[in-house]
């Protein structure tokens, strides 16, 4: 299995990043994309990714829109970053109506999501998108200004069964996070049943949002097998099944190739 969607660039894995992925990889994860927040994380992702089995993207988190940023020198920023071949997306990107206060910063937040949107289908690169609570206007800018070529994510969806079937007919793929391991997942067990198997993806969106079966406060990529078993009872198949069709449509769709967490090295301790 993979781990579409973590955030491995947060203070939180500063100090003990290499165990972490020993510790993902010893109980069968392959490999883990590193979604980007912004352009002072950056070169913590890039430098991250030069491990095997490890990728990232490039692009502006709608939290980190702020009113009176440059939105053309960030997009820069995201254009120079695809040069690199470890850099496999642009994203994240995407509104979030709960993070946005006023309409201003609901304007911002739509300035940077469409520029990094015509950057994708320019370059003709997979998008990762963040969505909350603005899924009608975010299908309303998709439909107007088109989905690149190469597709993309929703990632960690929420929003209902009704509009991923909108997404999945403009081209997008579900990544489902940890909210299903929650007993009230009741509307992310619908999305699962109505998506086809060869656009599912499975995140944990570390180190936010634990499984709700374990009582910590960090989420890490080691606990993506709690995703996939929920997925598995949902479609009531093999914790295999979704292992492997997870990670063949995360390969295939972000290009990824064969490499895998397996080559990282266990840390040496000095005594």
């Amino acid at each position: 299995m993979l781990d579409a969607h973590a955030h491995l660039q947060f203070s939180e894995f500063d100090e003990d990043i290499a165990d972490v992925l020993v510790a993902a990889a010893d109980v069968g994860v392959t490999g883990v994309i590193i979604a980007d927040y912004d352009s002072a994380l950056r070169a913590r992702s890039c430098e991250i990714s030069k491990r095997s089995g490890v990728w990232y993207c490039a692009g502006v988190h709608p939290w980190a829109v702020t009113d009176g940023l440059d939105v053309e020198a960030e997009v820069g920023l995201v254009a120079e970053s695809l040069q690199d071949p470890n850099c496999v997306a642009i994203g994240e990107l995407g509104l979030d109506w709960i993070r946005a206060k006023g309409d201003r910063l609901k304007g911002v937040q739509e300035d940077v999501f469409r520029a990094l949107l015509d950057l994708a289908r320019s370059q003709n690169r997979p998008i990762v998108i963040h969505c909350v609570k603005a899924e009608e206007r975010l299908l309303a800018i998709l439909k107007a200004d088109g989905v690149p070529e190469a597709g993309g994510i929703m990632h960690s969806y929420s929003g209902s069964a009704e509009q991923a079937q909108q997404f999945l007919r403009l081209g997008l793929e579900i990544s489902i996070g940890t909210s299903i391991t929650r007993r009230n997942a009741r509307r992310v067990l619908e999305v699962v049943k109505r998506t086809p198997m060869t656009a599912l993806h499975i995140e944990t969106d570390s180190p936010d949002r634990p499984p709700e079966v374990l009582d910590i406060e960090r989420n890490e990529p080691a606990f993506l097998p709690y995703v996939a078993k929920a997925m598995a009872n949902t479609l009531e198949i093999s914790v295999e099944k979704v292992s492997r069709f997870s990670e063949e449509n995360t390969r295939r769709l972000f290009d990824l190739g064969s490499a895998t967490l397996g080559e990282v090295e266990v840390p040496h301790h000095d005594d």
